[in-house]
This record gives C-alpha cells, structure tokens and sequence, in this order.
C-alpha cells in the first residue's frame, strides 16, 4: 500500500507534536485513528523490519517521511486534457473512427497502431453515444 503526501504530513504533525521519547506503531494508530496494520504497511516503505520490530521508534523514520513529503510537493499533479465537442463529432461510430485512424491504406488493421489518450478519450465518447 502506498502512502499518500496527507497521511506522511499527517504522520510528520503527530510524531513531532509528541513528546514521547519512543513512539511506536501503537502509539501512532491510538492518535490517528488508523488501524496498526496499515501504519505497518505504510511504513515498511521505510523501514522494512517494522512487521518484526513492533516496538520500533518511529522518530528515526522522521527524516525519511519529511524527504517523502518533499518529493511528493515537487512532482505535480498533470493536467487532464479535454477533447473539444468537434473532435468526436467527426466520426459517427467507434466502426468509422477504427476505419479512418487505426488502418493501413487498403483497409488492413494496423496492429502496430497504439492507443494514446486522446485516442481513448475519444473511443469512450464514441461508445457512450450509442
């Protein structure tokens, strides 16, 4: 399971605002209310022997959670680019946009022919017409 950039602030604000010396697993499900398994499965991105350590201080994991945290601000969200009315009005069914866009001259399926999502966008309007 992966962590979101929520729960690792999260995470970040509870420990931090702790002022136990050791905080473990335990500790951190009590406060959050997030089950200990799942903090387990969080954490082992970090620090792998969390399933055979319990008890272990997740204070040390802090630097790795704030780097996280850091690298997750940096990578930004993509734009979804939408497909205009006139761009799948053009074709009357998915059979003509195949046809015109996905075969070789003389009509042979081009089995090279990759999909992008622009392709797809317009396939799922197609279909959704009908």
């Amino acid at each position: 399971m992966s962590l979101s950039k929520t729960n690792a602030k999260k995470f970040i604000n509870i420990i931090t605002k702790s002022k136990k010396k050791v905080f473990t697993c335990e500790d951190l499900s009590y406060v959050s209310g997030i089950k200990v398994d799942v903090i387990r499965d969080y954490i082992s991105e970090f620090y792998g022997m969390i399933y055979l350590d319990p008890t272990h201080n997740l204070i040390d994991i802090l630097p790795n959670l704030n780097k996280y945290v850091e690298i997750k601000n940096k990578t930004a969200p993509r734009k979804v680019k939408k497909i205009s009315h006139k761009e799948y009005e053009e074709y009357s069914s998915v059979t003509e946009y195949i046809n015109k866009n996905m075969t070789l001259p003389g009509g042979i399926f081009d089995s090279g022919y990759v999909l992008n999502i622009k392709d797809k966008k317009i396939l799922k309007r197609l279909l959704n017409k009908k």
